[in-house]
């Protein structure tokens, strides 16, 4: 999801669409996230890491 969506104003104007919406921070905090495996190998990098593999690449 991307993090921008989480920046939304909500405008409630009735007590069914509070209901709703409750109803729905609910369920969604029911729900998990599925487990995943990774198949290759992976490792994180630093940012400066980062910043030197594309300023190899040349963009066209």
């Amino acid at each position: 999801m991307a993090t921008s969506s989480f920046f939304r104003n909500v405008n409630i104007t009735t007590a069914k669409q509070a209901q709703r919406l409750v109803s729905a921070l609910e369920q969604a905090e029911k729900k998990r996230g599925e487990e995943i495996t990774m198949s290759r190998s992976v490792h994180e990098v630093k940012r400066e890491q980062a910043k030197e593999v594309f300023a190899k690449i040349k963009w066209s």
